[in-house]
């Protein structure tokens, strides 16, 4: 349905508490009548997610239903660490979800839901 083609995260670190910038670039590979939600978590070594940001593409107003096959879909997010985030390095991890079910979308040819982006440190 759609391809995680790259993203820009201009900030490589963050302060707990804080909010950090985050552009995905999607490429409709089909059209859907399913609009998804995208997800960001960000989850610590512990295995806690400690930043999250779900939302219907382009806050709102780009929903998957619309995209056309070949669209890329420029899709940013500000997402807000915990208060209490521990000074660790922190995965960021991507997918999308039917919020009427709850079903995650899998990456392609795996069992996996999310696509591990790259990582942010909390200082």
């Amino acid at each position: 349905m759609a391809q995680l083609i790259g993203y820009d995260l201009p900030r490589r670190s963050v302060r707990a508490g804080e909010t950090f910038p985050l552009t995905l670039y999607w490429r409709a590979l089909a059209e859907t009548r399913t609009s998804y939600t995208v997800f960001v978590h960000v989850v610590g070594p512990d295995g806690v997610i400690r930043g999250q940001w779900d939302s219907i593409p382009g806050a709102g107003t780009l929903p998957t239903t619309g995209w056309i096959k070949g669209e890329v879909i420029t899709d940013r997010y500000m997402v807000p660490m915990a208060k209490d985030a521990p000074p660790w390095e922190y995965t960021i991890l991507v997918g999308m979800y039917d919020s009427r079910t709850g079903e995650r979308l899998k990456v392609k040819d795996t069992t996996r839901d999310t696509i591990a982006l790259t990582t942010v440190r909390v200082e």
